[in-house]
Protein backbone atom coordinates (compact mmCIF):
# COMPACT_ATOMS: atom_id res chain seq x y z
CA UNK A 1 0.00 0.00 0.00
CA UNK A 2 1.34 3.84 -1.07
CA UNK A 3 1.36 5.83 1.58
CA UNK A 4 0.05 9.32 0.22
CA UNK A 5 1.79 11.29 3.22
CA UNK A 6 5.39 9.79 2.09
CA UNK A 7 6.89 12.41 -0.05
CA UNK A 8 10.04 10.35 -1.13
CA UNK A 9 11.51 10.48 -4.67
CA UNK A 10 10.98 6.46 -4.13
CA UNK A 11 7.58 6.13 -2.82
CA UNK A 12 6.04 9.37 -5.34
CA UNK A 13 7.70 7.08 -8.66
CA UNK A 14 6.07 3.85 -7.17
CA UNK A 15 2.84 5.87 -6.88
CA UNK A 16 3.05 6.99 -10.91
CA UNK A 17 4.05 3.82 -11.98
CA UNK A 18 0.36 2.75 -9.62
CA UNK A 19 -1.39 5.59 -11.52
CA UNK A 20 -0.05 4.62 -14.85
CA UNK A 21 -2.10 1.70 -15.46
CA UNK A 22 -5.36 3.54 -15.00
CA UNK A 23 -7.00 5.07 -17.93
CA UNK A 24 -7.44 7.90 -16.37
CA UNK A 25 -4.20 8.75 -15.69
CA UNK A 26 -3.78 11.98 -17.33
CA UNK A 27 -6.49 13.18 -14.37
CA UNK A 28 -4.70 11.35 -11.83
CA UNK A 29 -1.06 12.52 -12.49
CA UNK A 30 -2.23 16.46 -12.96
CA UNK A 31 -3.20 16.12 -9.06
CA UNK A 32 0.23 15.13 -8.45
CA UNK A 33 2.07 17.93 -9.87
CA UNK A 34 2.10 20.19 -6.51
CA UNK A 35 4.13 17.23 -4.95
CA UNK A 36 6.48 16.90 -7.48
CA UNK A 37 7.52 20.50 -7.58
CA UNK A 38 8.57 20.51 -3.94
CA UNK A 39 10.29 17.30 -4.02
CA UNK A 40 12.15 18.66 -7.34
CA UNK A 41 11.87 15.23 -9.47
CA UNK A 42 15.22 15.01 -11.53
CA UNK A 43 14.12 11.55 -12.67
CA UNK A 44 10.43 10.11 -13.98
CA UNK A 45 10.19 6.49 -15.17
CA UNK A 46 6.81 5.51 -17.01
CA UNK A 47 7.94 2.86 -18.62
CA UNK A 48 5.58 0.37 -19.76
CA UNK A 49 2.59 2.10 -18.43
CA UNK A 50 0.61 1.23 -21.86
CA UNK A 51 -0.10 5.18 -21.95
CA UNK A 52 -2.22 5.86 -24.73
CA UNK A 53 -2.06 9.65 -24.49
CA UNK A 54 -0.12 12.64 -22.68
CA UNK A 55 -2.48 16.26 -22.58
CA UNK A 56 -0.30 18.84 -23.71
CA UNK A 57 1.09 20.65 -20.27
CA UNK A 58 1.16 17.47 -18.13
CA UNK A 59 5.19 17.67 -17.62
CA UNK A 60 4.95 21.61 -17.34
CA UNK A 61 5.67 21.55 -13.16
CA UNK A 62 8.71 19.08 -14.16
CA UNK A 63 11.25 22.08 -14.47
CA UNK A 64 13.82 20.12 -12.97
CA UNK A 65 13.60 16.77 -14.66
CA UNK A 66 17.51 15.55 -16.58
CA UNK A 67 15.98 12.18 -16.87
CA UNK A 68 12.41 11.33 -18.28
CA UNK A 69 11.60 7.84 -19.58
CA UNK A 70 8.16 7.05 -21.99
CA UNK A 71 9.46 4.02 -23.54
CA UNK A 72 7.39 1.03 -24.39
CA UNK A 73 4.14 3.07 -24.45
CA UNK A 74 1.36 3.30 -27.52
CA UNK A 75 1.51 7.33 -27.50
CA UNK A 76 1.69 7.19 -31.53
CA UNK A 77 1.76 11.10 -31.55
CA UNK A 78 2.90 13.46 -28.83
CA UNK A 79 1.63 17.37 -28.75
CA UNK A 80 3.84 19.60 -30.39
CA UNK A 81 4.41 21.71 -27.29
CA UNK A 82 4.92 18.93 -24.35
CA UNK A 83 8.57 19.51 -23.74
CA UNK A 84 8.88 23.37 -23.64
CA UNK A 85 9.38 23.68 -20.32
CA UNK A 86 11.78 20.42 -19.59
CA UNK A 87 14.75 23.08 -20.28
CA UNK A 88 17.48 20.68 -17.97
CA UNK A 89 16.41 17.58 -19.73
CA UNK A 90 19.76 15.74 -20.91
CA UNK A 91 18.32 12.20 -21.46
CA UNK A 92 15.17 11.64 -23.51
CA UNK A 93 14.03 7.57 -23.95
CA UNK A 94 10.93 7.45 -26.40
CA UNK A 95 11.98 3.85 -27.33
CA UNK A 96 8.73 1.39 -28.31
CA UNK A 97 7.01 4.24 -27.89
CA UNK A 98 4.55 3.92 -30.93
CA UNK A 99 5.39 7.17 -32.60
CA UNK A 100 4.61 7.45 -36.27
CA UNK A 101 4.66 11.62 -36.08
CA UNK A 102 7.45 13.52 -34.68
CA UNK A 103 6.20 17.33 -35.11
CA UNK A 104 9.25 19.67 -35.81
CA UNK A 105 8.85 21.87 -32.96
CA UNK A 106 8.45 19.10 -30.42
CA UNK A 107 12.32 18.98 -29.09
CA UNK A 108 12.62 22.97 -29.94
CA UNK A 109 13.55 23.88 -26.19
CA UNK A 110 16.12 21.14 -25.16
CA UNK A 111 19.21 22.41 -25.82
CA UNK A 112 20.60 20.56 -23.00
CA UNK A 113 19.39 17.23 -24.37
CA UNK A 114 22.40 14.79 -24.56
CA UNK A 115 20.88 11.50 -25.53
CA UNK A 116 17.76 11.11 -27.32
CA UNK A 117 16.15 7.53 -28.20
CA UNK A 118 13.65 7.34 -30.98
CA UNK A 119 14.36 4.03 -31.55
CA UNK A 120 11.55 0.80 -32.26
CA UNK A 121 8.78 3.16 -33.68
CA UNK A 122 7.05 3.68 -36.81
CA UNK A 123 8.53 6.74 -38.00
CA UNK A 124 8.54 6.76 -41.52
CA UNK A 125 9.58 10.55 -42.10
CA UNK A 126 10.93 13.51 -40.20
CA UNK A 127 11.04 16.85 -40.15
CA UNK A 128 14.06 18.82 -41.73
CA UNK A 129 14.52 21.27 -38.99
CA UNK A 130 13.18 18.51 -36.32
CA UNK A 131 16.35 18.32 -34.75
CA UNK A 132 17.92 22.12 -35.16
CA UNK A 133 17.94 22.95 -31.81
CA UNK A 134 19.50 19.77 -29.84
CA UNK A 135 22.89 21.89 -29.50
CA UNK A 136 24.29 19.31 -26.93
CA UNK A 137 22.97 16.10 -28.23
CA UNK A 138 25.81 13.11 -28.32
CA UNK A 139 23.73 10.06 -28.83
CA UNK A 140 20.92 9.89 -31.02
CA UNK A 141 18.99 6.63 -31.92
CA UNK A 142 16.76 6.11 -35.17
CA UNK A 143 17.13 2.65 -35.51
CA UNK A 144 14.59 0.08 -36.42
CA UNK A 145 11.97 2.58 -37.61
CA UNK A 146 10.40 3.08 -40.78
CA UNK A 147 12.33 5.78 -42.25
CA UNK A 148 12.68 5.78 -45.92
CA UNK A 149 14.81 9.47 -46.19
CA UNK A 150 16.82 11.47 -44.51
CA UNK A 151 17.58 15.44 -45.95
CA UNK A 152 20.34 17.11 -45.95
CA UNK A 153 19.35 19.77 -43.71
CA UNK A 154 18.12 17.09 -40.51
CA UNK A 155 22.17 16.97 -38.77
CA UNK A 156 23.23 20.50 -39.79
CA UNK A 157 23.32 22.15 -36.01
CA UNK A 158 24.23 18.75 -34.21
CA UNK A 159 27.74 20.09 -33.70
CA UNK A 160 28.49 17.70 -31.19
CA UNK A 161 26.76 15.05 -31.79
CA UNK A 162 29.08 11.41 -31.33
CA UNK A 163 27.08 8.33 -31.75
CA UNK A 164 24.30 7.94 -34.65
CA UNK A 165 22.32 4.86 -34.85
CA UNK A 166 20.34 4.36 -38.18
CA UNK A 167 20.54 0.62 -38.56
CA UNK A 168 17.27 -1.42 -39.44
CA UNK A 169 15.83 1.43 -41.90
CA UNK A 170 14.54 1.36 -45.11
CA UNK A 171 17.04 3.93 -46.84
CA UNK A 172 17.08 3.30 -50.76
CA UNK A 173 17.55 6.80 -50.99
CA UNK A 174 20.74 8.57 -51.58
CA UNK A 175 21.46 9.92 -48.21
CA UNK A 176 23.31 13.24 -47.60
CA UNK A 177 24.82 14.69 -44.62
CA UNK A 178 24.85 18.31 -45.82
CA UNK A 179 27.42 19.97 -44.18
CA UNK A 180 27.76 17.70 -41.16
CA UNK A 181 31.01 16.56 -41.76
CA UNK A 182 32.48 20.53 -42.00
CA UNK A 183 32.86 20.37 -38.00
CA UNK A 184 35.04 20.26 -35.78
CA UNK A 185 33.85 17.43 -33.34
CA UNK A 186 34.05 13.81 -35.45
CA UNK A 187 31.48 11.72 -34.66
CA UNK A 188 33.01 8.18 -33.57
CA UNK A 189 29.85 5.48 -33.82
CA UNK A 190 27.83 5.77 -37.09
CA UNK A 191 25.88 2.34 -37.18
CA UNK A 192 23.93 1.39 -40.26
CA UNK A 193 23.92 -2.06 -40.39
CA UNK A 194 21.24 -3.99 -41.75
CA UNK A 195 20.13 -0.54 -43.70
CA UNK A 196 19.48 -0.38 -47.26
CA UNK A 197 20.83 2.37 -49.53
CA UNK A 198 22.46 3.46 -52.54
CA UNK A 199 24.72 6.09 -52.07
CA UNK A 200 26.33 8.15 -48.85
Amino acid sequence: MVDPTNLSYDNILSILNKIGKSEHFDKIIQSYRTIIKKNHIYSLDLIGLRIQKLPAGIFDEFKNLTHLYLAWNNLKELPPNIFNKLGNLVHLDLRGSGLSIVHEVLFNNLKRLQRLELNDNNLVNLPDHVFDNLISLRELNLSNNKIKSLHPPIFDNLANLEHLYLYFNPLPEEISFGNYYDRETVIEVLDLLKTTFSKI
